[in-house]
């Protein structure tokens, strides 16, 4: 009978044994990123900002556009749609979300298909993000820019857990 148990036991212990190690496994291959980490470090930005005045430079936002976004967003470009009147960009929840997630898969812009991969612009900072979203509004638009580092930290938190790229639903 102790013979038994030995053996019962020793099946449970291999048992969990391969369940933890199985765990393990999985949660290896699914580790991005600490989101909880990132989620704190955002959290602690958004108390930094908060209270402060943000005033958009238009000047910076050019330049950050210039080396950001003109190689593949200009009239004629045959990589990714330009800004017009059709463009996701003029709704400023998508706007900061494709900026901040990257964006892949088929666009179709009137007569013109795009299918390309927008890099993701979640590392670039708060503020930048807020100067660049600024000029794309008040250059292509005509709008006056209302994004802020907080609006960008918001999105960021909001869409911390998203897998992948946006992707324009059809």
């Amino acid at each position: 009978m102790k013979n038994q148990n030995k053996i019962y036991v020793g099946i449970f212990v291999a048992g969990m044994v391969i369940l933890s190690l199985t765990v393990a496994l999985i949660m290896t291959s699914h580790y991005k990123e600490d989101s909880s980490k990132v989620r704190y470090e955002l959290t602690r930005d958004y108390k930094k900002y908060k209270d402060l005045k943000f005033q958009y430079d238009a000047e910076k936002g050019k330049v950050l556009f210039e080396g950001m976004c003109v190689n593949c967003h200009f009239t004629g470009s045959i990589k990714a749609p330009a800004f017009d009147t059709n463009s996701i960009a003029q709704d400023d929840d998508k706007l900061l979300e494709v900026t901040i997630r990257g964006m892949q898969g088929r666009i179709q812009r009137g007569q013109n298909q795009f299918n390309g991969k927008m890099s993701s612009y979640r590392k670039v900072s708060h503020e930048d993000l807020a100067h660049v979203l600024g000029y794309i509004q008040q250059s292509f638009y005509r709008k006056t820019p209302n994004i802020t580092p907080v609006n960008v930290i918001d999105k960021k938190i909001e869409v911390l857990l998203k897998d992948g790229p946006f992707q324009e639903k059809k």
